[in-house]
């Protein structure tokens, strides 16, 4: 939420605003201290896509509901309504309904943005997934350096697969917003937008979680709630929204072929990053991994 937003509040909304947020940074960190970051996060990708990220300094970072799990967002949004539920009586239907099946889709269209990332830069299952089968590439970026560089607000977070995980976040963030509003005891006006911070962090909190079922991805999120214009470009025959993540070619560390690249892919790798990034250019590796 920007400054400009803030400065539109009554003093006492902005008072239980910054309570808010600082509230939920803490429950958000509290998560991602149980996970150690890596030092190096792998984008795995295709040859045209690795020439578009280098040349342009840029990553695509695309809208949550067109990620590569159909169910992104319905899931965790089913577990925000049954949690609200069950506060019905200290929490405005209208809230309720903006997290049903129905509506959820609508409450993400276009607010979030997410370029995934692997710690691992070697699995079988994301070259297959992601690297053409093998025929691709990961780029291992330097974790701090990337999130350093990004041109807007965003937050590198580890995607969790446990639904108690979860459910625990929710009943925290859902109780924090009832006690503050039987505490402050605010005017409708301020009762109503007071409540939609506290979705809006609901739905921030989403994009952490992922279903189960995923598991095996060891993912790892750059996520972004975009303040400037939204672009569009066709992948898989579908029509994405996307932001702009500018960052520096020096957060890129490695480059690693995919299993089924050859030698000669390496040779033209290594003189094309030479060219690319200069005398900083990143290593150029290969895949262990045996893939016929």
């Amino acid at each position: 939420m920007s400054d400009t937003t803030i400065q539109t509040f009554s003093n006492q909304l902005t008072d239980a605003y910054l309570s808010l947020r600082a509230k939920i940074r803490e429950l958000w960190s509290a998560i991602d201290a149980a996970v150690p970051r890596p030092e190096i996060i792998f984008h795995y990708t295709s040859a045209e896509a690795l020439q578009s990220i280098v040349n342009n300094k840029m990553l695509w970072a695309s809208e949550a509901l067109c990620m590569n799990d159909p169910t992104e967002g319905i899931h965790a949004g089913r577990v925000i309504a049954d949690r609200l539920r069950e506060r019905h009586t200290d929490v405005p239907e209208h809230l309720i309904r903006l997290f049903s099946d129905e509506k959820v889709a609508d409450v993400l269209n276009n607010q979030a943005f997410v370029v995934s990332f692997c710690a691992g830069g070697d699995l079988l299952n994301q070259w297959r997934a992601y690297g053409l089968d093998g025929r691709g590439y990961a780029i291992g970026f330097d974790a701090q350096r990337l999130l350093n560089g990004a041109t807007q607000e965003a937050r590198l977070v580890p995607v969790s697969y446990e639904q108690a995980e979860l459910e625990a976040l929710l009943h925290a963030i859902i109780g924090f917003g009832v006690a503050e509003i039987a505490r402050i005891k605010f005017c409708k006006d301020d009762f109503d937008r007071y409540w939609k911070l506290v979705g809006n962090y609901l739905l921030q909190s989403v994009i952490r979680f992922k279903n189960p079922a995923f598991r095996e991805e060891r993912e790892w999120r750059l996520v972004c709630f975009p303040s400037g214009n939204i672009s569009f470009r066709v992948a898989r025959g579908r029509m994405v929204p996307y932001y702009e993540v500018r960052f520096s070619l020096e957060a890129i560390r490695v480059v690693r072929l995919g299993p089924k690249c050859g030698n000669r892919d390496g040779r033209v790798l290594n003189n094309y990053l030479k060219a690319a990034c200069g005398p900083g250019m990143p290593l150029v590796e290969n895949s262990l991994v045996p893939m016929a």
